[in-house]
């Protein structure tokens, strides 16, 4: 190994996973995103070898891939558009799942879903209490619902369900934000799982057919601003400490489909 290639590795494992979560901002697909950090760190072992300027590597790394990022933008339009009707018709991707745990894990999660859509706050499908109700699974049914189908179960019906749910039984949700206590009220709702609650949501909603999203987008974005402070941030515990929490999950919220997208699993 040449001395460039051992710089290059250094760098890469310095820098490559910064690099790679800012070209998933940029392009949202995780094989576009790991082609871009593949192209960046040989473009900066071609760099090494023609003895480039090393003064400021980081920034360096983060201009090509910013450049390798755009091009592939640009190749994506230039292919056949997407259309809405397209999206009903693509099921769940088919995941390699070599020892059986991505299937355990669906089977797992389907198996803690009620027949009314809501998902038992611990155990399988049997209701043992109020936290295992609609409300009380307001904030987690979405993001259940999308990691299943994920994971080849569920369906998109399904998810649009989930994110009705929140909407539909968000006043229970709000009756817990800032006030003392944990798992406690009607509900055994937590203050904690208000903002994440809206950030699973807005994933969600990604997974919309193309034509809905807007829509979701907007009527999400209504009911969280419904709940900002006077000083613009968020907070939905009486803890100074998580107020910097809640802001960025709720700016993850504002960002829609700009926000780091849900990984896609090999």
């Amino acid at each position: 190994m040449t001395s460039e290639s051992r710089a290059a590795r250094g760098l890469f494992e310095a820098h490559g996973a910064a690099v790679y979560r800012f070209a998933m901002v940029l392009l949202k697909q995780h094989q576009d995103a790991e082609d871009c950090v593949q192209e960046t760190f040989l473009k900066l072992l071609r760099h090494l070898d023609a003895g480039g300027d090393t003064s400021n590597v980081r920034g360096w790394l983060f201009t090509v891939a910013a450049h390798a990022a755009r091009d592939r933008q640009r190749r994506r339009r230039r292919w056949v558009a997407w259309l809405p009707a397209h999206d009903a018709q693509v099921p769940p991707s088919s995941l390699p799942d070599e020892d059986g745990r991505l299937k355990r894990a669906r089977e797992a999660l389907e198996q803690s879903r009620i027949e009314d859509g809501a998902f038992v706050y611990s155990g399988s499908n049997q209701r043992v209490g109020a936290a295992d109700k609609p409300a009380g699974s307001a904030a987690r049914s979405a993001v259940s619902e999308t990691t299943i189908y994920l994971l080849g179960g569920g369906s998109v019906e399904r998810i649009r369900s989930a994110v009705e749910a929140f909407q539909t039984h968000w006043d229970e949700l709000e009756k817990r934000r800032k006030k003392t206590g944990t798992h406690e009220g009607p509900y055994r709702i937590a203050p904690y799982y208000f903002y994440y609650g809206h950030r699973y949501a807005a994933q969600a909603i990604e997974l919309f057919p193309e034509a809905e999203r807007a829509k979701a987008r907007e009527r999400l974005r209504a009911t969280l601003l419904k709940t900002r402070d006077d000083d613009g941030t968020w907070n939905d515990r009486i803890f100074p400490r998580s107020r910097a929490y809640g802001t960025a999950t709720a700016l993850m919220v504002l960002l829609e489909d700009k926000a780091p997208a849900v990984p896609k699993l090999k």
